[in-house]
């Protein structure tokens, strides 16, 4: 509403592959970078929880190669991807709480993962790169059967954010990243705007009625609100 900023915490180390946090009622998710204690070669990817109902923040994993955590809308539920020492790739469902595996999405073609967001409470939707390049999917997290929203590609995509039967990405298929959506019924991709240097991180008021991103400008990043309606979309 002003556009005044709080501090809420400052993280600890962290990577480009790190900096992500997610959001979804009272949680924030993101990983941070870990260190053995004796082996000084060795590290891991842990993930932290920020609490807005009380303030404050723990340490949900330890020792773990865990990345992209993602709460779930109920809270009980933190989605990661894992890559073990083989370079094996997986969707990992831990306990909010505990941090306990409740489930390991199976992955038999070894498709990396990245960038999670809930859809729903049975669904996610990711990033997927392999070969052909990258492309957006929606998983099921009981079985982990998927399906393809955006077929692979060299353009490059990136923060994936699903709401009411859309998915909205930023993609740079001009040359320029903008906002566009994917209608999933439809099976239909929106161009949603238009901005002259780049627009990233879209995410979805939760009436449905606006989209704040963030738009690169010559005075650096700026957070951005447009109202939504699909008639100013182009194909």
């Amino acid at each position: 509403q002003h556009g005044k900023e709080k501090k809420l915490f400052v993280p600890g180390i962290y990577t480009d592959d790190h900096a992500t946090t997610i959001v979804e009622g009272n949680l924030m998710t993101w990983a941070e970078s870990g260190f053995d204690e004796r082996w000084t070669d060795r590290d891991y990817s842990v993930i932290k929880v920020y609490d807005f109902t009380t303030g404050k923040t723990r340490k949900l994993t330890c020792g773990s190669r865990y990345f992209s955590p993602a709460p779930s809308p109920n809270g009980k539920i933190i989605a990661v991807t894992e890559t073990d020492l083989q370079n094996h790739f997986s969707i990992v469902l831990l306990d909010s709480k505990s941090g306990a595996v409740i489930r390991q999405l199976p992955n038999p073609e070894n498709i990396f993962f990245t960038q999670l967001r809930w859809s729903g409470d049975e669904q996610l939707v990711a990033v997927a790169l392999n070969r052909q390049g990258a492309g957006i999917v929606n998983v099921n997290v009981e079985d982990g059967s998927m399906k393809q929203l955006l077929d692979y590609s060299s353009v490059e995509i990136s923060r994936p954010f699903a709401m009411d039967g859309l998915v909205f990405f930023s993609g740079g298929f001009t040359g320029i990243n903008n906002i566009y959506a994917i209608d999933i019924s439809e099976n239909k991709m929106y161009k949603v705007t238009d901005v002259r240097f780049g627009a990233f991180d879209p995410v979805i008021s939760h009436d449905g009625q606006r989209l704040l991103f963030s738009e690169y400008t010559a005075d650096g990043y700026r957070v951005k609100e447009i109202k939504l309606n699909k008639n100013d979309w182009t194909q």
